[in-house]
């Protein structure tokens, strides 16, 4: 996977928001990767964009999307352009298309990457996953998954985690960042 488009993806997960890429920005990416980030299950589909930006000005404004469906006719999509009276412009219906980033996704990935068998275990709703316990070099550890580990409200989101609080040596792997004073240690 490239490093840039996969670095885009970490920090979007780890981005308090639900980030979404649509066409317009996986389109740049080297050839392959989307494809590859969503067969991996990091990417999931997601819902249209309701904007995009215009084809019709240099200012490339971000206008919103006019989808038209008909049971009679082919589905089509326009956008007004506000800065220029250019009307109604049409744009192509790939461009609506976005993907978001999959937490549980990237977790049964790197569950995968590990080596370990089994489902993670999903610890803490949507920021805690506990992906088993490899062995390398012959010593088990538990291994975590963690979103969030740097927001303000990581000390309380994880000192729920029963399972991680029973392990003694854990090690904890973050898609971005980790706070200073974080809940790991």
């Amino acid at each position: 996977m490239s490093q840039d488009s996969l670095s885009l993806v970490l920090h979007a997960l780890d981005a308090a928001s639900n980030a979404r890429f649509q066409y317009d920005e996986v389109s740049r990416w080297p050839e392959g990767q989307l494809d590859a980030l969503v067969k991996a299950g990091i990417l999931r589909e997601a819902e249209l964009a309701d904007a995009v930006v215009c084809d019709g000005c240099e200012e490339a404004c971000h206008e919103d999307v006019e989808l038209i469906v008909e049971d009679d006719a082919p589905s089509r999509a326009y956008v007004v352009c506000h800065e220029r009276d250019l009307g109604r412009i049409q744009i192509e219906l790939a461009r609506l298309a976005t993907w978001a980033v999959s937490a549980q996704g990237l977790a049964e990935w790197l569950a995968g990457q590990l080596g370990v068998s089994g489902d993670p275990e999903e610890c803490v709703p949507g920021r805690l996953w506990w992906l088993g316990r490899p062995a390398p070099r012959g010593k088990r550890i538990d291994v975590f998954f963690a979103r969030g580990a740097a927001w303000a409200n990581a000390d309380r989101a994880f000192g729920k985690a029963a399972r991680f609080a029973e392990c003694s040596r854990p090690a904890v792997l973050v898609p971005w960042a980790i706070s200073p004073v974080s809940p790991f240690g």
